[in-house]
């Protein structure tokens, strides 16, 4: 600050030689005037750097999306990627329903009929069906291509109650085309 009134009261006699009105006078008041705009803008330049902070950023959550989904006897049911867990949500014209936890960590994909892109569903009996959904990939590939470790089975009945099984396939990689057999599928709507 102390530097700033000094410099105006040295500038200022140049300045009353200048106002002559001549040619070399406009040029030589243009070429001050630039230079004491360089000199405000290096004062403000060494000024910013006093307050200048880190920031610190945030982490990242983790997204929430679906990740598969179906529509079977007029309701929607979705598999949905949830902070890394594997979340069931059911959604019902006349019902509202809680989202369900699954057991198999997340991606995880609907069991798909062999060759198809259909999701295979298993009919227990004249009641109740039966859909299977693989998680807990092994590695990042095998998520992308719809593989896991772990099988979880959803039990639908005639009421439109959705359960989850208790039972858990654990063991060899299944990837979601690969499809089950009915013997499969009737482990898992046990409970």
């Amino acid at each position: 600050m102390s530097k700033q009134p000094s410099l105006i009261q040295a500038v200022m006699p140049a300045i009353a030689s200048l106002a002559c009105g001549s040619r070399l006078g406009s040029l030589r008041w243009l070429s001050l005037s630039s230079l004491l705009l360089v000199v405000a803008c290096d004062k403000e330049t060494n000024n910013s750097q006093f307050i200048t902070q880190n920031l610190v950023v945030p982490e990242r959550n983790t997204p929430v999306y679906i990740t598969d989904q179906v529509t079977l006897a007029g309701q929607a049911i979705s598999l949905w990627f949830d902070h890394g867990r594997c979340q069931l949500q059911v959604d019902h014209p006349k019902l509202k329903r809680e989202p369900l936890s699954l057991q198999p960590n997340a991606p995880c994909f609907f069991i798909k009929s062999p060759g198809t892109e259909t999701v295979q569903v298993y009919q227990r009996d004249k009641v109740s069906r039966v859909l299977a959904v693989v998680g807990t990939p092994t590695t990042p590939t095998a998520s992308t291509q719809r593989c896991g470790t772990e099988i979880q089975g959803i039990v639908l009945n005639a009421a439109g109650t959705v359960s989850v099984s208790n039972t858990l396939q654990r063991g060899s990689l299944r990837c979601a085309d690969q499809g089950l057999d009915n013997a499969q599928y009737e482990l898992l709507a046990r409970d």
